[in-house]
């Protein structure tokens, strides 16, 4: 008798893909950055407040679910008003910092281990993959792409190409 449930919801990022393990190293090469282009700041000093200010800004669930759609937009608004609390208004510096950043993140996610053999497990027991993902379509699916991991999924819902992400249970309600 098989045990296994019939498919199985999956998320991609922070459970397939380890998205967030790099986060203060990429800050922390961001701010270098930022030390090296603003005269008299500190990178130490920039780290500590923008992990502060991530913190208080990822806590509220509507710039959340706005962030979470635009990544790259919620890096420059967070990296943006650090960067004017010490100081610095240039607009070009701000972009480039927040954009590298973002690129950096990207760069270093990676594919936790053992992920590939669990998917190549489930499915050879015949048990059905979703992949359930938050964030923006297009993001999402240069991941999907990159890690090559559409062909494990009958499915795909993304929540910038759905309309809502999880835990609204419409997400859930689509299959």
């Amino acid at each position: 008798m098989n045990d296994l449930p019939a498919g199985v919801l999956i998320d991609l990022d922070d459970t397939i893909l380890n998205d967030s393990g790099c986060v203060e190293a990429c800050w922390m090469d961001a701010c270098a950055e930022a030390a090296s282009r603003v005269p008299g700041l500190d990178a130490a000093a920039l780290q500590e407040a923008i992990a502060a200010h991530a913190s208080w800004w990822w806590s509220d669930n509507e710039r959340t679910k706005r962030g979470r759609l635009d990544l790259q937009a919620a890096t420059l608004e967070i990296f943006g008003d650090v960067m004017r609390w010490h100081g610095c208004i240039d607009a070009d510096i701000v972009t480039d910092i927040a954009k590298f950043c973002r690129a950096l993140r990207n760069e270093r996610a990676t594919v936790f281990e053992g992920a590939f053999e669990t998917l190549d497990w489930l499915r050879a027991r015949d048990v059905r993959l979703c992949l359930m993902t938050n964030g923006g379509g297009s993001a999402q699916r240069a991941k999907i792409e990159r890690f090559g991991l559409a062909p494990y999924f009958e499915h795909v819902v993304i929540e910038g190409e759905f309309g809502c992400g999880k835990p609204d249970p419409r997400v859930f309600e689509t299959l």
